[in-house]
């Protein structure tokens, strides 16, 4: 049986995810302090001469991975919620979605490529902008999901906020080993503590 040939967009495609696939494995493996583009190249099985041609250098390729977890999260909300569910059900899938991604080894890879480019303002303030682009999206599908709620824009941003900035602190609690039962029990927490607040805003 002859093999379908990949076309070069294809090809260009698959390299360039090995590669963001291979930069969070390395900074998970090794932190970002420790990391070497040596050691994403090994891993991705490709040059770095390849990595440059689709990325352009090394502040492109971290900058890219920073996208790709807000990219990530919200294909996989606009995906899974279903914007005719009850708002307290679709807020429960926002959280459970958010928090599957922000409790990943690609978060934890974001999180390491901030902190560790503060000593290089010029990728550093790159990355701080790719934040406030992830921002302003997740902002913008937060409304269209509850678009059909009655609810105010000022409070569905409110409650993004509250859920994003939870959950993030949660994450890095969770860089320490936190058992998973306290987890289950502070995602029940904002959970019912933003349910109230919606409840409160239709009454």
């Amino acid at each position: 049986m002859q093999k379908t040939r990949r076309s070069q967009e294809q090809r260009r495609q698959e390299t360039r995810r090995r590669l963001i696939s291979a930069t969070i494995q390395v900074i998970n493996e090794k932190g970002f302090a420790a990391m070497r583009t040596g050691d994403i190249t090994k891993k991705a099985g490709v040059t770095w001469g390849a990595a440059q041609h689709l990325f352009g250098g090394k502040a492109e390729l971290l900058t890219q991975v920073a996208s790709d977890v807000s990219d990530t999260l919200i294909d996989t909300l606009e995906t899974d919620i279903d914007a005719d569910l009850p708002a307290r059900d679709k807020l429960a899938l926002i959280i459970d979605q958010t928090w599957e991604l922000y409790s990943s080894r690609t978060y934890f890879a974001m999180v390491e490529i901030l902190r560790g480019t503060r000593k290089d303002p010029s990728l550093h303030d790159n990355m701080v902008d790719a934040q406030i682009k992830i921002t302003k999206k997740i902002e913008k599908l937060w409304v269209r999901i509850f678009k059909a709620d009655e609810i105010a824009e000022q409070t569905i941003l409110r409650l993004c906020h509250i859920v994003t900035l939870y959950l993030a602190g949660l994450a890095a609690r969770k860089i320490y080993a936190m058992p998973a039962t306290e987890t289950e029990r502070y995602i029940s927490y904002i959970k019912d503590m933003t349910a109230a607040e919606i409840a409160r805003k239709h009454s």
